[in-house]
């Protein structure tokens, strides 16, 4: 954007928040097309720039770095050697990408059987996981267990006013994961907001955000019990966030919209994984 269309989407919130989005949606769509475009709308006119994938995994090479880097540890932890491992077993469509799969196993046997899952293969887990607990079935070996891949935090305001990030579920940490926060509103302020961010990178050393929440109140009807919501969050073993929020006074909780919101629709699932699996298949 600032070579072609000279200026810079990443100075103003919203155009970053616009740009983050259209992101998202071209990575999706540069896993099944060679090129896409990125589109974002400032002063009421749409600018778009077109990105290829040879040019995003160009710049996918941190993240390339960090994944080999990671086989590597765990092969030394393990005591094996790379060249010993004959089965490899992978998850996500962006590992099923023939450049992206020769990249991240050179090292490993020229002999060596890629095996793909997908996310039914996880409830194939937990029931490995259940069957190997019963008496007499320790033949059963029990699957890894999923860990989340980058933090989840939420910004927060301290007396000064002066924004923070508050981690909440680590990466690293197992799934699910689960977490209750109190959240009180300030006493000049009518409207609670709760910002939902995420780690990025390699290492997680960057954030971006999910998206936000914003919960009304009646400022004429406050009191400081109504001044707080309990808000709990839950990383399923899918890696999908849940948060629910409880009113007060009340026992039960509401569940609050995905974040971020899923770009695909439900009803299309079935038909975009079968056209994932013919693409490359073929």
């Amino acid at each position: 954007f600032k070579s072609q269309h000279r200026f810079d989407p990443t100075k103003g919130s919203v155009l970053a928040s616009r740009l983050q989005m259209a992101c998202e949606r071209a990575l999706h769509s540069l896993l099944l097309l060679s090129e896409v475009k990125i589109s974002v709308e400032r002063n009421g006119e749409t600018y778009s720039i077109a990105i290829g994938r040879d040019q995003w995994l160009q710049h996918c090479r941190d993240l390339m770095h960090g994944i080999r880097r990671d086989m590597d540890r765990v092969c030394r932890q393990a005591g094996v050697h790379p060249k010993k491992i004959n089965r490899c077993v992978t998850q996500g469509p962006l590992l099923k990408i023939a450049r992206v799969q020769a990249r991240l196993v050179r090292k490993l046997s020229p002999e060596l059987k890629i095996n793909t899952v997908d996310r039914s293969d996880v409830a194939r887990g937990a029931a490995a996981c259940l069957a190997s607990e019963l008496p007499q079935r320790s033949e059963f070996l029990l699957p890894p267990s999923a860990v989340a891949g980058q933090t989840i935090g939420i910004i927060v305001e301290d007396k000064q006013n002066r924004q923070r990030i508050l981690p909440l579920i680590r990466r690293g940490e197992s799934l699910p994961a689960r977490t209750n926060r109190k959240l009180t509103l300030a006493k000049d302020r009518s409207v609670m907001t709760l910002s939902i961010v995420e780690s990025s990178g390699t290492d997680g050393e960057k954030w971006h955000s999910l998206g936000r929440y914003e919960f009304a109140l009646d400022p004429d009807s406050l009191t400081r019990l109504k001044r707080t919501r309990m808000i709990g969050f839950e990383l399923g073993v899918d890696g999908l966030l849940q948060v629910r929020a409880q009113t007060p006074g009340m026992p039960e909780s509401t569940r609050l919209p995905q974040m971020p919101e899923p770009l695909l629709k439900p009803a299309d699932e079935t038909d975009w994984k079968r056209w994932i699996a013919n693409l490359f298949n073929a």
